[in-house]
């Protein structure tokens, strides 16, 4: 079984490995999934169906319920943003240990992310790295 330790916090989260990315199972999903299990409620990021409308939504809905910060930590929410042709695709993914993210993709599914990349995959997400953000009562 494979979980993280912090100093306040132990989180399983071997059953989520490999689950298959879809609209319902998505990194808004992953997200709420895994900050319950912290003991934190995530808050409905609204994510609409017009990717052109996403950043709009996205920043305002993160600005509202969280706050910028530039520690890295678990529980700590990271959002990328990924060139789609000619638009911008947001992603987020969520610390589950001091260098591990876990987040999800449809080509992946479930799966982690180190910190300190151990691959050209890893480099990939890092070099479309936008952010870290903690709840606001956190």
């Amino acid at each position: 079984m494979e979980s993280t330790k912090t100093s306040k916090l132990m989180i399983q989260y071997s059953d989520l490995i490999g689950l298959p990315y879809t609209r319902e199972h998505d990194c808004n999903w992953l997200a709420a999934e895994v900050f319950s299990r912290f003991g934190q409620e995530f808050p409905e990021i609204v994510t609409p169906k017009d990717s052109s409308e996403w950043e709009g939504l996205f920043t305002k809905s993160i600005t509202e319920y969280f706050e910028s910060t530039p520690h890295i930590r678990p529980c700590t929410m990271l959002t990328f943003c990924f060139p789609e042709g000619e638009r911008l695709g947001w992603h987020i993914g969520v610390m589950i240990d001091d260098d591990k993210m876990i987040t999800t993709t449809a080509r992946m599914g479930v799966h982690l992310i180190h910190r300190n990349p151990k691959n050209a995959y890893e480099s990939i997400w890092w070099a479309y790295y936008r952010g870290s953000y903690r709840l606001k009562h956190d």
